[in-house]
């Protein structure tokens, strides 16, 4: 069943709300809603790419199989963004397969209506070279960080991604902290999760451990260590970030 809560991209309610507000003029009124729970397959790779997908609500994630039949995450995408515009442009199948992270809502665009409108409007071309261009920069820093760094800092920079694509006010990975004020704060950071705080992310270590490329038993050292200087709290599938700053500069 879809959430009550607002669409924060096309600031749509559910179907059933009584809400008519119609969808933004790059989705198009061809953009069909979806409700997906945690763990089900928006797309899989090697489908044909009938689709470009946005992300209204919660996170999903990109990946694909390795040799090995492991998955590999390749991105975590969020609120705002788009998924599938590659393949649609290219005339390709889907070359990743996307996951929910979490219970998602997400708006798939007909392909032919996407193209249609990238011919038409300049306006809504610009506006996808540059999320083009903002997904690239992202994926080769989190490559960087993913063949070399070490396993504090993969697991580090996995949960600073996470919440990055649900509060877009953090900065983007691999962006520097201009103004340290820029997050907000909890002073009973000491005291455990508090469930209203925008900084909790409640995912298993094992989905961890995939997103980071690690093994469980490393991804557990790795949040431990975190934990022990005071920057995330961990309490069963809970993990808080105490201090997104400190976060960030691990990586």
């Amino acid at each position: 069943m879809l959430s009550e809560q607002r669409c924060i991209v096309c600031q749509d309610s559910p179907p059933g709300s009584g809400n008519s507000h119609a969808p933004p003029k790059w989705l198009g009124r061809e953009a069909r809603l979806h409700h997906f729970r945690r763990k089900e397959y928006v797309f899989r790779a090697g489908s044909e790419a009938a689709a470009v997908w946005t992300v209204c609500r919660g996170t999903l994630k990109l990946c694909r199989h390795t040799v090995e039949g492991k998955l590999l995450t390749t991105r975590i995408v969020g609120p705002g963004d788009i998924v599938g515009h590659r393949s649609v442009f290219s005339h390709e199948p889907y070359s990743a397969s996307a996951i929910a992270l979490q219970d998602s809502d997400a708006r798939a665009l007909p392909a032919a209506v996407f193209r249609r409108m990238i011919a038409e409007s300049e306006e809504i071309r610009e506006q996808v070279l540059e999320q083009l261009g903002a997904d690239l920069r992202r994926a080769e820093y989190l490559a960087g960080i993913m063949a070399h760094a070490s396993a504090r800092t993969r697991v580090a920079a996995m949960l600073y991604e996470l919440h990055h694509r649900r509060d877009r006010s953090a900065p983007m990975p691999g962006t520097e902290l201009d103004d340290r004020d820029g997050f907000s704060h909890n002073d009973s950071a000491g005291s455990g999760p508090n469930e209203r705080s925008p900084w909790n992310e409640e995912i298993p270590r094992r989905e961890l451990a995939e997103l980071a490329g690690l093994t469980v038993e490393a991804t557990v050292r790795a949040v431990k260590a975190l934990e022990k200087d005071g920057i995330v709290y961990s309490k069963g599938r809970t993990i808080r970030i105490v201090s997104p700053e400190a976060l960030h500069d691990e990586f």
